[in-house]
C-alpha cells in the first residue's frame, strides 16, 4: 500500500482580496512527533508514528499554525485462521484468564529491543488467538491460529516499530484473547500494561551451551553474544578443547577484548584466556609460568588477574606479568570501578591455594586501587555470607557492586547463585535485591546508569539488569536457564518485572554471565 498522505494548500491573502497559492514557496516544519515529511505541500506519513503535532508554516514573514493528527491502525489475520474466527472475538463474552503472558503486566521495555515476541498459555481446545495493542493514536490487532501446547506470536517489524514510535510518552495495553473457533461464545482474556523507556539496553556476553554439559565439541559450553538490536543470540567464540568457558567474564572498556576463565578437562585446571571481540584467541595463561585465571580490565588498559588467591597486574594483550599486587588475604573474581580507583573481589577464609582460584569466596571486599603503582589501600568488607559470595561486578557509575549469593544446600553448593544483590561500594551497608524470583540466579548490569524517561513521567536514574533465570516462559511448564531483562531504579532501590529476551535458541542453556558490552 502507498504511504498515507494529505495535501496541504497554502494561500497568501492580501487586503485587496487577492489570494495567491504559495504552497511551493512556503516553509513548513513539524513541531512535536515527526508524523511524516512535507514535500511540495504534501505530508507523507511513515505509517508507523501516531500522535499529534503542529505544522509551522511561514511565508514572507507571515506565520500560521496547523494542527496535525495521525492514527496508526492495523488488522492482520494470519493464514490458517478458521473462517469466521477472527470476527468471533467481537461478540464473544470475555472471561479473565491467567495466560502467563510474557511480557507480563508492569514490564518496561528498552527502545532498542529488535523484536517483540508474546509468549502465553491457552486452553487445549482454544485454537484461535487475538493479540491487540492499544495506546493513544495506536490500535493493532493480530489474529492467528493455535495448536495445543505453549503459544507464541511475534509482532512484525512494522508492528513493533509502530509501538516504539507512537507509545513513547504513554503506557500501552497488550491484550491476549483465546477462543475455540467451533464454540466461540467465550474468549479467555489476559491484559498487560507495558511501558517504554528512552534508555537503551546494551548487548550481552555470556557463556552457554545448546546441549548437555559434556566434552562433545558440538555442545561444549562456549561464548555467546546477545544483540539487543537484532533480538538474537549467536556464538561469539568457538573455544578449543576444554570442559567449560566463561565461569568468569570481563570486557575491556572499548569492548575490543574479553577475558574469560576456561576450565580444561584433562586435567581439570583453571586458566585465563584473552579473546578478541572478533572471536579470535589473543592469548592464554601458561600453566607453567606465572599462570592466571579470573581477571578484570583496568580503564588504563592493563589487566588485573588472580590465581590461587594472588593478584597480579598484567599486559592486556599478552597476559604477561607486569607486577604482583601485595595483599595479606586471598582475592579472586576481581572487578574494577569504571574510573579505576577501586577494586572489589571475593576472599576465601581458608587462604591461598587452588581453592582460592575459584570465583567463590566467604566475603566481598573493596579496596582503593592504583594500577599505575600496582598498589591497593585498606580493605572494607562489603558483604559476608554464611554460604558464600561470588562473581562481583561494579555498576557503570562505580557506586554499587553486584554479587551472587550462594546456599548451604549441598546439592547447589559452589554452583550457581540462588539470588543476586547489590551493595553500595562506599561501605555504608546499603543493599538491594536485584533478583525477585526463586528461579533467578546471577544478575548483572546491562546498560549505563542514566536518567531514563518512562511514559510521560520525569526522567530518573535507571539501569538495565540482565538475569540468568529458569523461569518458565509463557505457557511452558519449565524452561532452560536463559536471559531475562528488568529495569532497576538505584535511587529508590526498586526493580520492575522482568521479561524474557526474545531470539534465544530454545535449546540454549546459559551457564555463565551475562555481562553488558560497551556500545
Amino acid at each position: 500500500m502507498p504511504a498515507p498522505s494529505a495535501q496541504l494548500q497554502i494561500f497568501a491573502a492580501y487586503p485587496s482580496g487577492t489570494e495567491i497559492d504559495v504552497t511551493a514557496d512556503a516553509t513548513i516544519a513539524i513541531e512535536g512527533p515527526q508524523l511524516g515529511a512535507f514535500t511540495a505541500g504534501t505530508i507523507v506519513s511513515d505509517g508507523l508514528t501516531g500522535g499529534t503535532a503542529i505544522a509551522n508554516v511561514t511565508y514572507d514573514q507571515i506565520a500560521a499554525v496547523i494542527p496535525l493528527t495521525a492514527n496508526v491502525h492495523e488488522r492482520r489475520i494470519i493464514a490458517g485462521t478458521a473462517t469466521g474466527a477472527a470476527e468471533a472475538f467481537a461478540s464473544a463474552t470475555p472471561m479473565a484468564f491467567d495466560a502467563h503472558v510474557d511480557p507480563a503486566d508492569g514490564v518496561i521495555l528498552p527502545p532498542n529491543l529488535g523484536r517483540m515476541v508474546v509468549d502465553f498459555a491457552a486452553g487445549d481446545l482454544d485454537d484461535t488467538h487475538q493479540i491487540t495493542v492499544t495506546a493513544p493514536y495506536l490500535d493493532l490487532e493480530i489474529v492467528e491460529p493455535g495448536v495445543v501446547g505453549p503459544r507464541q506470536l511475534e509482532l512484525s517489524a512494522d508492528e513493533w516499530s509502530a509501538i516504539v514510535h507512537t507509545a513513547t510518552t504513554t503506557a500501552f495495553e497488550l491484550e491476549v484473547a483465546s477462543l475455540q473457533s467451533s464454540a466461540p461464545a467465550t474468549a479467555r482474556v489476559t491484559t498487560s500494561t507495558l511501558e517504554l523507556t528512552d534508555l537503551p539496553a546494551s548487548a550481552l556476553l555470556l557463556g552457554g551451551t545448546t546441549g548437555d554439559i559434556t566434552d562433545a565439541a558440538a555442545i561444549r559450553p562456549t561464548l555467546w553474544r546477545y544483540d539487543m538490536k537484532a533480538g538474537a543470540a549467536t556464538q561469539a567464540y568457538n573455544n578449543p578443547p576444554g570442559a567449560c568457558i566463561a565461569c568468569h567474564l570481563a570486557v575491556s572498556a572499548d569492548g575490543s577484548r574479553y577475558a574469560a576463565v576456561m576450565i580444561d578437562s584433562t586435567p581439570a585446571t583453571f586458566k585465563g584466556v584473552l579473546i578478541g571481540s572478533d572471536g579470535t584467541l589473543r592469548a592464554q595463561s601458561d600453566p607453567t609460568a606465572a599462570p592466571w585465571a579470573s581477571a578484570a580490565f583496568d580503564p588504563s588498559g592493563k589487566l588485573l588477574a588472580s590465581y590461587q588467591g594472588y593478584l597480579s597486574l598484567r599486559d592486556a594483550d599478552s597476559g604477561a606479568m607486569i607486577a604482583p599486587i601485595a595483599m595479606p588475604e586471598t582475592a579472586s573474581a576481581p572487578t574494577i570501578s569504571p574510573d579505576g580507583s577501586a577494586l572489589a573481589y571475593v576472599t576465601l577464609d581458608a587462604g591461598f591455594g587452588d581453592a582460592a582460584t575459584q570465583v567463590v569466596g566467604n566475603a566481598l571486599y573493596v579496596r582503593p586501587f592504583d594500577a599505575a603503582t600496582a598498589t591497593v589501600g585498606p580493605y572494607v568488607e562489603l558483604f559476608r555470607g554464611s554460604a558464600g559470595v561470588e562473581l562481583p561486578t561494579f555498576s557503570p557509575d562505580g557506586k554499587w557492586v553486584a554479587y551472587g549469593e550462594l546456599t548451604n544446600d549441598p546439592a547447589h553448593l559452589n554452583e550457581v547463585p540462588i539470588a543476586t544483590a547489590a551493595v553500595r561500594a562506599d561501605g555504608s551497608g546499603t543493599t538491594v535485591q536485584l533478583t525477585a524470583d526463586p528461579l533467578d540466579q546471577l544478575a548483572s548490569w546491562a546498560s549505563q546508569i542514566a536518567p531514563g524517561r518512562v511514559g510521560g513521567r520525569a526522567p530518573e536514574p535507571m539501569v538495565w539488569i540482565a538475569i540468568n533465570s529458569t523461569r518458565p516462559v509463557g505457557g511452558n511448564a519449565t524452561s532452560p536457564t536463559q536471559i531475562w531483562l528488568e529495569a532497576f531504579y538505584p535511587d529508590r532501590g526498586v526493580i520492575t518485572p522482568a521479561f524474557h529476551l526474545p531470539g534465544q535458541p530454545a535449546t540454549l542453556k546459559v551457564l555463565h554471565g551475562p555481562i553488558g558490552l560497551p556500545k
